[in-house]
């Protein structure tokens, strides 16, 4: 019977101890209650703690306190189903906030509980920290008149002339701006070589002459066919090739002549 006694008692205290064990989670499954999740902590930036809290089957309401402020810095009412969002004021560089929150059924019951929000305890940055981490705006700045930017490609600068269009020719008499670029005209000018004949006094190695591209481009004859001008320039060239050959004919002539008698 000692034993039967023993085993009795060591089973009615793993009871109790599971019982106890298994109240926090019942607390914690409770459909009725709210559930709560923090979506912000205080930063760099300007604010503070944030929380959001979902309605279960029975309305409440809801105080979101601090370990500065017990009597809360926030407080709301949360329907079933419904979410609330609360917030605490802005916190100080450096400064540590502990915030919790307490609920109060408003269903008549009377049922109230405290929710410490384990886990979320936070402490703001100080100033130097955040200084030191702040993206620099030195690059940002305008240039000053030292520094000017060129002018995109393809834009007429303020001063100077204007700039003439691809193909414009200066009109006659006029003087191109300073700083134009010549304009060059394909087809005006076309080189021509002209004949050399002996004795004619024209050094060897000459350029030929510019001929203007109207007068180098064959002649289109008549009616008939026949380029009377182009036969004139062809009879005049042939008329002064003989009178040439004959005047240096005559010259060799008298110059392989031999003395006269009466000479000696």
């Amino acid at each position: 019977m000692p034993h039967v006694a023993t085993v009795m008692g060591l089973f009615g205290v793993l009871l109790c101890a599971g019982v106890a064990g298994a109240a926090p989670a019942l607390a914690v499954d409770d459909p009725a209650r709210p559930d709560a999740r923090v979506t912000h902590g205080p930063s760099c930036r300007p604010g503070g703690v944030v929380v959001e809290v979902t309605g279960g089957t029975v309305a409440y309401a809801v105080t979101l306190s601090t370990s500065r402020a017990h009597d809360g810095e926030d407080v709301g009412e949360v329907q079933p189903g419904a979410v609330v969002v609360l917030a605490t004021g802005d916190v100080d560089w450096g400064e540590t906030i502990d915030p919790y929150l307490a609920y109060a059924a408003l269903d008549g019951s009377g049922t109230r509980y405290v929710d410490e929000l384990d886990g979320f305890s936070f402490t703001r940055p100080a100033l130097e920290d955040c200084a030191a981490i702040a993206p620099s705006t030195a690059g940002g700045e305008v240039p000053t008149a030292a520094g000017e930017v060129p002018p995109a490609a393809g834009e007429v600068p303020a001063s100077g002339g204007e700039v003439p269009t691809a193909g414009e020719v200066p009109a006659a008499g006029e003087v191109p701006a300073a700083g134009t670029p010549p304009v060059e005209v394909p087809g005006d000018v076309a080189p021509m070589p002209v004949p050399v004949f002996p004795g004619s006094g024209t050094a060897a190695g000459t350029r030929p002459a510019a001929v203007p591209a109207a007068a180098a481009a064959p002649l289109t004859g008549g009616a008939d066919g026949v380029s009377w001008p182009l036969l004139a320039a062809g009879a005049a060239l042939l008329t002064a090739g003989t009178g040439l050959a004959a005047v240096t004919g005559r010259r060799g002539r008298r110059a392989g002549a031999p003395a006269s008698p009466g000479g000696a």
